[in-house]
């Protein structure tokens, strides 16, 4: 547990996931205590990503609850993918009360998983990308769809074409 703002892991290499434990019962779970940030100046994440990640399998969890005591909030999510590229093939993405993975740089592709928390795309650079194939999407906190992309008039790509999802896509024209 943590009262600032960065990630418990930060990947920059080659990094694969893989839940070798004899049930599948293997996760990372993280949990931030800081107190927020009403204008979202700071975030914390259990894995940052600017390399490339695979996940195969296990758990990838924020346990961070929403700030109810006034002083704001902050961004928390599960995965942070800020550059290069993250591929989910399989496992679990959760984040109970907010956003399981947002992306603002390089390439996210899934190709199965199921992610608890909305997927939100907020680029900052050109060329940022959503590419899903499969998987199980079940939305939480936001605004209820399980994917998100606001658009900041960059050049960017989503591209859905399979996946269970339980509600919908939501954009906005920032």
């Amino acid at each position: 547990e943590c009262s600032a703002s960065y990630s418990m892991i930060e990947n920059k290499g080659n990094l694969t996931i893989l839940d070798s434990s004899e049930n599948k019962t293997g996760k990372i779970s993280f949990k931030d205590n800081g107190q927020g940030d009403s204008a979202f100046h700071w975030g914390s994440y259990t894995l940052t990503n600017s390399g490339q990640l695979v996940v195969l399998s296990g758990t990838i969890e924020n346990a961070t609850a929403i700030n109810t005591d006034g002083e704001g909030y902050h961004m928390y999510c599960a995965i942070q993918q800020s550059g290069g590229t993250t591929t989910i093939k399989g496992g679990n993405i959760i984040n109970n009360t907010y956003r399981s993975v947002r992306t603002n740089r390089g390439n996210l592709v899934v190709e199965g998983g199921k992610f608890i928390g909305q997927i939100w795309m907020q680029p900052f650079e050109e060329n940022t990308s959503i590419s899903i194939s499969n998987g199980e999407f079940q939305p939480s906190g936001a605004d209820g769809s399980s994917v998100f992309v606001t658009n900041d008039e960059k050049n960017v790509v989503v591209s859905v074409t399979g996946g269970k999802f339980n509600t919908k896509f939501g954009c906005s024209d920032a």
